[in-house]
């Protein structure tokens, strides 16, 4: 009896969640950050012209660092937070937090937020997810990536940000606005 029972402490304790030493770490691709790394105060302008409406996007602050952990649910990794004003979204705040993880390879928002999905996981993404070029309002785009999901579409260009999105606000609605940009403002 006191073997099985020494069994089972022993089972349990080698069971315990890490810790777990000589993880693999993951970090943003320079692809990666080339979509969606930029300075504090950088601005995009948007415009929805079948509404009428504009939004205005300003990023007030970013955070890229590396969480050195790793256990059954975390993975070593650089992390990225960004957080943007909004002049269109009210969801009780005009802010919009922003989540990147290097492990995925995926920025987003999370749900109901108007912003976008990036990823450069191809396993994530439909393999015709890229244009080489695209026209919005005149100008010219070049590196574009496309990614649809549900009711959303996004449209990134390369060392420019999301330079189109289509998407249903509030979430569940059946209005989908299309906005395209207008300008933008590199810091």
């Amino acid at each position: 009896m006191k073997n099985v029972l020494a069994i089972i402490i022993l089972s349990l304790l080698v069971s315990c969640d890490g810790p777990y030493k000589n993880c693999p770490e993951y970090y943003f691709s320079d692809d990666y950050k080339a979509y969606t790394n930029f300075n504090e105060n950088s601005y995009w302008i948007y415009s929805d012209t079948a509404f009428g409406i504009t939004d205005s996007v300003v990023l007030l602050n970013q955070n890229i660092e590396f969480i050195d952990h790793c256990d059954y649910n975390t993975q070593s990794q650089e992390t990225l937070e960004q957080l943007f004003s909004s002049s269109f979204v009210d969801n009780n705040s005009s802010e919009i937090k922003i989540h990147g993880h290097a492990f995925m390879q995926e920025y987003n928002t999370g749900y109901k937020l108007p912003q976008g999905l990036f990823t450069d996981n191809t396993d994530l993404i439909d393999p015709d997810y890229f244009i080489d070029s695209l026209e919005i309002n005149g100008v010219w785009y070049k590196n574009v990536k496309v990614f649809k999901s549900n009711k959303y579409e996004s449209y990134w260009a390369k060392n420019i940000v999301l330079i189109k999105k289509v998407f249903p606000y509030p979430w569940d609605s059946d209005t989908t606005y299309h906005f395209d940009i207008v300008r933008y403002h590199l810091e």
